[in-house]
């Protein structure tokens, strides 16, 4: 399928949008200390990330989300709109501020720990999407995040939809919501931690991974992809005719850059293979490729995303 074939297809993305502040240390990071470094800020969300990385890799995305009226929420949306994301349906609170997420990273650009202030997206409602329920039923796909609450994350799987939902994960505190609702997720992207959390297995290796997976493929997830940080991904499931298999995706040693947002270019490239129609396997390498691009990037979003840079990106990590 040609990317000209996926832009004629509308992908709806629900979920977090915020202002992502990220500290890096110049040194080894010390605890319960000032360490001197380097702050960024820039756009971040894992709903908004993945809007944006679709639009760069020439899919057509509108964003539900939700912004406060405030500076923060009008930089939020002009950035998206810029980048190609159709944002005339995203809610504009009058209660709370746009949501700000601010990240710790270790000297080598990994995360240590994270804050986030997200009221706002309480009002990313069960209402807020009946309001829209004509839009998500006639999409292409659906990528909905766990900054959704449960009542919300409910509503949606109770919604007809022409197309599959991708659920991300986004961490161990909030992925326990989809808790009794796998059998009704068509795909599921979790990382280690969250896998940790839902399934109750530890991850400490490529064969506890594969464990995780099972368990979730066999609580009713058809198509679980796992993301294993340095480990690369494992992935299976089935459907659409292909019987049920597995495999992993192994990375290449590299340097970290900054970890921040590779999981939601990640997903959005999950996504994205899934609208071009490809297998498992290959969505697989082709999410793995561009999470290397972002890892590689200063920026949460590389700003060189786009479909030939993670197509020769699969070439010079040997995926094709």
């Amino acid at each position: 399928m040609s990317a000209h074939s996926v832009a004629d297809k509308n992908v709806v993305v629900i979920g977090g949008s915020n202002i992502d502040i990220a500290g890096k240390p110049a040194g080894d990071l010390i605890r319960a200390n000032s360490n001197p470094g380097h702050l960024s800020f820039s756009s971040g969300g894992v709903a908004r990330n993945v809007a944006e990385a679709l639009a760069r890799l020439g899919a057509s995305a509108t964003l539900l989300t939700a912004v406060g009226d405030d500076e923060f929420g009008r930089q939020l949306l002009a950035g998206c709109v810029a980048a190609g994301v159709d944002v005339s349906r995203a809610h504009t609170s009058k209660r709370y501020p746009t949501s700000v997420y601010l990240a710790l990273l270790t000297r080598e650009g990994d995360l240590d720990a994270a804050v986030s202030d997200m009221d706002v997206v309480t009002e990313l409602n069960a209402a807020y999407l009946s309001r829209h329920r004509h839009l998500i039923s006639e999409a292409e796909l659906t990528v909905a995040d766990t900054n959704l609450d449960k009542p919300a994350l409910e509503a949606l799987l109770d919604m007809e939809r022409r197309g599959p939902l991708v659920v991300d994960g986004v961490s161990a505190s909030k992925v326990v919501r989809l808790a009794g609702l796998l059998n009704r997720v068509d795909v599921l992207k979790l990382n280690r931690l969250e896998a940790e959390v839902l399934t109750g297995i530890g991850l400490s290796d490529v064969g506890s991974a594969m464990r995780a997976l099972d368990q979730l493929l066999g609580e009713g997830v058809k198509k679980v992809y796992l993301t294993l940080g340095a480990g690369g991904m494992v992935w299976g499931g089935s459907g659409d005719g292909v019987p049920e298999e597995r495999g992993e995706v192994t990375l290449p040693p590299m340097e970290v850059v900054n970890a921040n947002g590779a999981g939601d270019v990640c997903t959005a490239a999950l996504a994205f293979s899934i609208l071009q129609e490809e297998g498992l396997e290959e969505s697989a390498r082709f999410a793995v490729a561009a999470s290397v691009l972002a890892l590689r990037s200063e920026s949460t979003m590389p700003p060189q995303l786009n479909l030939l840079t993670v197509r020769e990106t699969m070439n010079e990590i040997g995926f094709v």
